[in-house]
């Protein structure tokens, strides 16, 4: 519900009504809210906002110091590693990983040297911390820090344990080459000397050791630091919003209450006839702008309110209303000045726990001897469920006609892709088995690849076309005894290229006894090729799938394990919706239909299909079909 009301500038204009635009209070009552409130509190917020966002980067960036140092200190371990089997074996890969070990600690120390060089260099401080293995996103803030509080008490002992870190770095370089140099000369190290090298780079590694403990324990002191005085300052600058904000809430609440009171005399006399019949009533008066809504009237937009109602300002109904129909609402109250009649139009309103009501509000203003908005009385009927019985004949028409041009689409479709694909498909074969001139081998491998190509093109018009029929109620299957034996060895070999793609090796875990339902064996056997394929390629490359079927009263199960990436909650919602492609797994091809076939296929068929899923633990598909015999019987 909207009035709007302009105030005339000047003799001939027509002012106009609103509800929910900005309240008209008077200048010298505005001027004390904004100066001892709106500034108090719009500055307090934002040395807040500056406040929390610097230290979060800060706090951020000492995380990343403390990720660089895990980084530093692998490569330290490992280069020591190296350096052992490299005296040992005399191996050149062995040195080779040694000097590769190395490249994290000297790749830190050179954006130290850039940062601290007179002119510091910040690309190569960049291009040294990515090299120490530290993540692109952190680069910024290490360099920030490290400039701004490298000197400071924050990190002054963190720095210190750095730099000498580097020195016994260089001493660890100089082993090395000594190593080195004398293995090029064709020399070997004995036992008694390998022991005493392995002293030298035990007491080489007590002392890196120290100072990644020194440097840990520094930033932790820095990080406990940070902390505090952070909360000190948020704690000082909360309680100066409040003592900002209490008092002139205060008074505002107050003055609320008196209007409150005086609107509830005013509207006692609508009460009854208004409560009778299921309407609400409203008032607006011009000499404080604003609002008078009786309870109903709250209760239809969604507004809290005693037996008596309430008042409210512009922007507080405002809120309620929906923008699209703001436009519509003018344009009512405009047609509506023009004639001289009262005005009639229809909104929605958003209650809080989000449900959307359709208001029809029809009202008149009373005008003074200058043309003057001077009063503006209305009634608010809730008309949801007339404006809901018109959607839905709508929706429903227009349902119907969307499935009927979707169903002629995809049949025009499917013949148009059948047509040449027959052809391909026709002329590879024949190509294929030609034995007057046949094929060579690579040749006949390439056309048999362009007749799988085809085939998984027509699979996947069978495929849309399955979804649109099943989804129109124009597709039917049969009920019949079926062997799962046959169907699995032909599944099997249609998953063969995904399966041999990804290198995942398919095992099998039945039961003894021959395994029957009752299902429709076209469409058995294309969810097992769906499941299979979705099996592989969600797989990790080398991985296992394990298929299971066991027998759970008069159903059998059969569930398709496999070691890929795992799902979570919200993942497994979406999988069974068309052309759904999850985002981190959009690198594997496919059209998001597969999975969609494979529900209502098993629905057709009588059957489930349940999802179990972790992240990071791979997922199970399991189907479950009637059981019988050979004969259809159990």
């Amino acid at each position: 519900m909207r009035l709007e009301q302009a105030e005339a500038s000047g003799i001939g204009r027509r002012p106009s009504v609103s509800l929910g635009t900005a309240s008209a209070v008077p200048s010298a009552a505005r001027c004390p809210i904004a100066a001892g409130v709106l500034v108090p509190f719009v500055v307090v917020m934002v040395v807040l906002l500056g406040l929390c966002m610097g230290g979060y980067q800060m706090l951020s960036a000492v995380r990343a110091f403390v990720g660089g140092e895990s980084h530093w200190s692998k490569g330290r371990g490992a280069a020591m590693a190296q350096l052992r089997l490299y005296a040992a074996t005399g191996s050149p890969a062995a040195y080779r990983g040694f000097e590769q070990a190395l490249d994290a600690p000297l790749g830190d120390r050179e954006a130290r040297w850039a940062m601290e060089a007179d002119e510091p260099d910040l690309e190569r401080a960049r291009a040294g911390l990515l090299r120490g293995g530290n993540h692109a996103d952190d680069v910024d803030s290490l360099i920030w820090l490290y400039r701004a509080f490298g000197d400071t008490f924050l990190l002054r002992d963190a720095v210190r344990a750095w730099r000498e870190g580097d020195a016994l770095i260089d001493e660890l370089q100089a082993v090395g080459e000594d190593v080195r140099s004398r293995l090029d000369r064709g020399g070997r190290f004995g036992d008694a000397e390998l022991a005493r090298l392995d002293v030298v780079l035990d007491q080489l590694e007590g002392r890196l050791l120290q100072q990644e403990t020194r440097f840990s324990e520094a930033l932790g002191v820095a990080s406990r630091g940070t902390q505090r005085g952070f909360q000190l300052t948020l704690v000082a600058l909360t309680l100066a919003l409040g003592m900002a904000v209490v008092l002139p809430a205060r008074r505002t609440l107050q003055r609320n209450e008196r209007q409150r009171r005086q609107w509830l005399e005013a509207h006692q006399r609508w009460s009854m006839a208004a409560e009778v019949a299921g309407i609400g009533l409203f008032e607006w008066r011009a000499a404080d702008d604003l609002y008078r809504l009786d309870a109903r009237c709250c209760a239809l937009f969604g507004l809290d309110a005693g037996d008596g109602g309430r008042s409210l300002e512009r922007h507080q109904l405002r809120r309620t209303l929906l923008d699209e129909d703001i436009p519509a609402m003018r344009l009512a109250l405009d047609r509506a000045r023009l004639d001289a009649l009262p005005f009639r139009f229809r909104c929605r309103v958003k209650h809080p726990d989000g449900d959307i009501r359709h208001l029809e509000t029809v009202g008149y203003e009373q005008r003074n001897d200058a043309g003057r908005v001077q009063r503006v009385v209305g009634v608010v009927h809730d008309v949801s469920e007339d404006e809901e019985r018109t959607q839905r004949s709508i929706e429903v028409a227009a349902a119907e006609r969307a499935a009927r041009a979707r169903m002629a689409f995809l049949s025009r479709l499917s013949h148009e892709l059948r047509t040449p694909l027959n052809a391909v498909l026709g002329f590879s074969q024949l190509m294929l088995t030609e034995e007057r001139e046949p094929l060579s081998a690579s040749a006949a491998e390439r056309m048999q690849h362009i007749v799988s190509a085809g085939q998984h093109l027509l699979r996947l018009v069978d495929d849309v076309l399955d979804v649109t029929r099943i989804d129109s109620g124009q597709f039917s299957v049969q009920s019949e005894p079926v062997g799962l034996a046959a169907l699995w060895e032909s599944a099997v070999k249609q998953v063969e290229p995904w399966r041999e793609a990804m290198g995942v090796t398919i095992e099998t875990a039945w039961p003894d006894d021959a395994l029957w339902v009752r299902a429709d064996a076209k469409r058995l056997e294309q969810v097992l090729v769906n499941l299979l394929r979705n099996g592989c390629q969600y797989n990790r490359a080398g991985g296992r799938l394990v298929v299971a079927a066991r027998a759970v009263g008069d159903q059998l199960w059969i569930d398709f394990s496999d070691e890929g990436e795992g799902l979570s909650a919200s993942e497994i919602q979406q999988l069974f919706q068309p052309f759904q492609r999850l985002p981190r797994h959009s690198r594997v091809p496919g059209t998001g239909l597969g999975l969609v076939i494979v529900k209502l296929l098993m629905a057709q068929m009588g059957g489930q299909i349940v999802v179990r899923s972790q992240p990071g633990q791979g997922s199970t598909f399991s189907i479950g079909l009637a059981r019988c015999d050979e004969l259809g019987l159990w």
